[in-house]
C-alpha cells in the first residue's frame, strides 16, 4: 500500500509539472505577436513580462477560491448522525428516559463527519 501511495504522489507531481509547462506554453502562444515574443519567451527577466504572468496566476487562484466557496455552500453536516444529548444527573451510561446509552457507539457517531447536499 505504501509503494502504491508513493507512486500516486509522484504521478500527481508529474501531472502538476505537465500542467505548469502547458500553462507557460499557452501563455507564450496567446501573448506573442509577430514583432515580439510572449510574456515568457526570452530568458531575460528585464525584457519578459513576468509580473503579468504572476498576476495571471493570482487571478486563477482567486477564481479557484471562489469556486471553492461556491461548492462549499452546497454542503452541510448530516444532522441524523448527531447523538442525542444525555442527562449528566443520572449515571453516565443512562439517558434521561432510563435507556442505557452505548457510549462507544455514541462517540463514533460524533466523530464521523458525513456531509450531504443541501437543496436550494
Amino acid at each position: 500500500m505504501q509503494s502504491f501511495l508513493t507512486a500516486m504522489t509522484y504521478c500527481s507531481y508529474s501531472f502538476g509539472f505537465y500542467l505548469s509547462s502547458l500553462l507557460v506554453s499557452l501563455v507564450n502562444k496567446v501573448t506573442s505577436t509577430s514583432s515580439r515574443g510572449g510574456w515568457l519567451s526570452d530568458n531575460d527577466l528585464n525584457k519578459d513580462k513576468l509580473d503579468r504572468f504572476y498576476w495571471l496566476l493570482a487571478a486563477l487562484s482567486l477564481i479557484n477560491f471562489f469556486n471553492y466557496l461556491f461548492w462549499s455552500n452546497w454542503y452541510c453536516y448530516n444532522p441524523s448522525l448527531l447523538a442525542p444529548a444525555t442527562n449528566t444527573t443520572n449515571s453516565p451510561h443512562q439517558a434521561e428516559d432510563g435507556k442505557v446509552v452505548d457510549l462507544e457507539n455514541n462517540m463514533q457517531q460524533q466523530q464521523q463527519l458525513q456531509v450531504s447536499f443541501k437543496p436550494y
